[in-house]
């Protein structure tokens, strides 16, 4: 019911998100396109326990409406309500896309509009995407803002308070017919993180980016690239407001517990380099590597990384496959290079269709991770300890490790479309210390069934 027509509910933002309508007691959806209208309608009645209150029911109203123009330009509405008891929440929107040649612009402006019983706030949200795809020459600039208090209560907007701008100019060049250089492709990219309120003040980014791209596609489809990344972070202090550190003296004894403070920006420099293969007859491969100076995130600081993305794929035969993936992140402090994080994934999927109706599926991963006990690196290097907002107390971050092991089985039966049997089994372990699979501890395990026969009457 919410999943069938959802294409009729999209915009350029996620104002309408039928899973926020939790265990309705009665909805009526209509969705469909006659001549240039595209529509999508939905109103729902949920249970008085997803209420406020409890008490009363909540109610659910979206509206899409799209107008195709001349060619695939189109004009959109969208409208949004949801009220629970004497709190309502309404969002309006006009959106727009323009296409002629290889130009494109799309475009979004909405409004919300919010009572929670202290009076209506309202507040905006504005996006627009604006590109042109020559074969040559090619560029794509984008921009977005949501205000702090812009409210969606029938969509799905990630994060509130920031705005995001990204512009990405490109040029190709092309080798002759024959050639080992295929094409060679040069790209920039220049990306602003702000904080809405530092925005609309006309002040710098609170994350500035700037990306310098090349990739060269060889002949016989082998592809290298590289990339210098270059970047600022300014100091989220929400995100560290319950840090604070463990003052000490000369002899190590703790003498004062005050608030983190840490340092205000950072400039991560770093190099990537990918490589992949062509799509041979049984196998193909790449490889995603970062290294330099990037951020230290668990304790605000420097740090050296390597990060890395290793990924291949084998199949035999046209019924046998396997796909193999190596995900590596490792941050080592910038004085005296220990590890303060580390994880390590790597994924194993075997597949065998064994006859056209009959399919199986097995996959396993494995999740180390581990992180040390957490100092002020950045500045003093004493302790950090995180408070409890509940009880005000204070903790001695620790050195922590976990080694998950999950493994995962599927079968299917699909003797005719619209009839099909599932059949599934998954268990995830744990163990003291990586990749021995010595002492695996069962954490819990979980089956499902699936059963669908299609009549036709």
């Amino acid at each position: 019911f919410f999943l069938d027509g959802s294409e009729n509910f999209s915009s350029p933002n996620p104002l309408i998100y039928t899973r926020r309508i939790v265990n309705p007691e009665g909805a009526i959806k209509v969705s469909g396109k006659s001549g240039g209208f595209t529509i999508g309608a939905i109103s729902a009645l949920d249970d008085k326990i997803t209420s406020l209150s409890g008490e009363m029911l909540r109610t659910f109203n979206a509206l899409r409406l799209r107008r195709d123009l001349a060619g695939q330009s189109s004009l959109g509405l969208v409208y949004t309500d949801q009220t629970d008891g004497p709190t309502w929440n309404r969002v309006a929107a006009i959106d727009g896309r323009f296409v002629h040649g290889i130009y494109s612009l799309t475009w979004q402006a909405a409004g919300s509009f919010t009572n929670d019983g202290d009076g209506t706030v309202s507040a905006p949200l504005w996006s627009s995407n604006f590109s042109a795809r020559g074969r040559r020459f090619g560029i794509i600039a984008s921009a977005s803002g949501v205000h702090d208090r812009f409210v969606s209560r029938a969509g799905f907007i990630r994060q509130s308070g920031v705005v995001n701008v990204l512009v990405q100019p490109r040029y190709t060049l092309y080798g002759r017919e024959g050639a080992f250089v295929e094409s060679f492709v040069g790209s920039v990219n220049l990306t602003g993180r702000w904080d809405y309120w530092r925005f609309t003040d006309l002040q710098i980014p609170n994350d500035p980016k700037l990306h310098l791209n090349g990739s060269v596609e060889l002949r016989g489809g082998w592809s290298v690239g590289m990339q210098l990344l270059y970047e600022s972070f300014k100091y989220p202090p929400a995100l560290y407001a319950d840090y604070w550190v463990e003052r000490r003296d000369g002899t190590g004894a703790p003498i004062d517990t005050v608030a983190f403070v840490g340092t205000d920006r950072f400039t991560n420099k770093d190099i990537a380099i990918s490589l992949s293969t062509p799509r041979f007859s049984t196998f193909s491969a790449s490889l995603y590597l970062i290294g330099g100076r990037d951020e230290n995130f668990y304790e605000w600081a420097p740090a050296d990384i390597v990060i890395a993305d290793a990924r291949l794929n084998w199949s035999p035969t046209d019924q046998f496959r396997v796909d193999f993936a190596y995900q590596h992140q490792q941050y080592f402090r910038y004085d005296d290079k220990s590890i303060v994080g580390m994880r390590r994934v790597p994924r194993l999927k075997v597949e065998y269709q064994a006859t056209p109706d009959i399919f199986f599926r097995i996959v396993a991963q494995y999740d180390a991770s581990y992180q040390d006990a957490l100092r002020d690196n950045s500045r003093t290097d004493d302790p950090i300890l995180v408070r409890d907002p509940g009880t005000g107390t204070f903790h001695r971050t620790r050195e922590r490790r976990t080694n998950r092991l999950r493994m995962d089985a599927l079968f299917s039966y699909r003797p005719t479309p619209g009839t099909v049997v599932f059949l599934g089994y998954g268990s995830t372990f744990d163990e003291p210390q990586s990749f021995r699979m010595e002492r695996l501890e069962r954490l819990y395990d979980g089956f499902f069934v699936k059963l669908s026969y299609l009549f036709r009457v």
